[in-house]
């Protein structure tokens, strides 16, 4: 009789994550929301986790192993760029005490940039970097070449808004100085980012999603540098 081989150690992992997978898959979202390895007061089903896997830190070293690192980095970065866009805008309003920001915050900060003296200088240099043309061609061009918007060469990147939160960091925070000012920008359809002139322009439309050649109704230009707003 030939004795049946043993299963190998991938072979049994494999085996051990599709019995917890539902507690994994979980965990899994998680740790990609935030973009860093989830703390233990943000684990919704900790008692599971321990009592499978004994405790968080291996539930993560197991998770890890079973997925692709490129995953993990790719919400990392995506999670850098969010906080950045939050403290560049933030730079607008008093700036907060480290004692007085969000548990979870601190966590980010603790994880991606070190301490708040850090992220509050990167974000500040990002700020700055809208006045300058040359960042915003650079970015735009970045942006139409994943497929978000029209893409003028020098000129302009015209886009949905429902596209804003896929953009580089810079043009996002091209755009939230201007929804200082506008409001919430998702009440218009398109939004057009002027490279040389420092204009941003929200425009909105009868039915634009309904109708093959909608009509605009409004449109909004907002001067970035001044904030100025001239509404047509």
């Amino acid at each position: 009789m030939h004795s049946i081989p043993k299963p190998s150690k991938a072979e049994k992992d494999a085996a051990r994550y599709a019995e917890h997978k539902i507690l994994l898959d979980a965990l899994w979202q998680q740790w990609l929301e935030t973009g860093r390895e989830p703390d233990k007061r943000e684990v919704k089903n900790l008692p599971q986790i321990l009592e499978v896997f004994g405790s968080l830190p291996k539930a993560l070293r197991f998770l890890r192993s079973q997925k692709d690192d490129a995953i993990l980095e790719t919400a990392s970065k995506l999670r850098q760029d969010d906080l950045l866009v939050y403290f560049a805008l933030g730079l607008f309003e008093k700036r907060k005490a480290y004692r007085h920001l969000e548990p979870s915050l601190k966590r980010d900060i603790k994880a991606f940039f070190a301490d708040y003296g850090i992220v509050q200088r990167a974000a500040t240099e990002l700020l700055f970097q809208i006045a300058q043309p040359e960042q915003i061609e650079k970015a735009c061009s970045d942006a139409a070449s994943r497929g978000l918007g029209w893409y003028i060469d020098n000129e302009s990147l015209q886009l949905h808004t429902s596209l804003v939160e896929q953009l580089p960091p810079i043009l996002r925070i091209y755009i939230g100085c201007g929804a200082a000012l506008y409001g919430d920008i998702t009440s218009a359809d398109l939004v057009k980012i002027h490279i040389r002139s420092g204009k941003l322009t929200l425009m909105r439309f009868d039915d634009f999603l309904g109708k093959p050649l909608p009509k605009m109704i409004h449109r909004v230009k907002i001067f970035i540098p001044s904030t100025r707003l001239s509404a047509i």
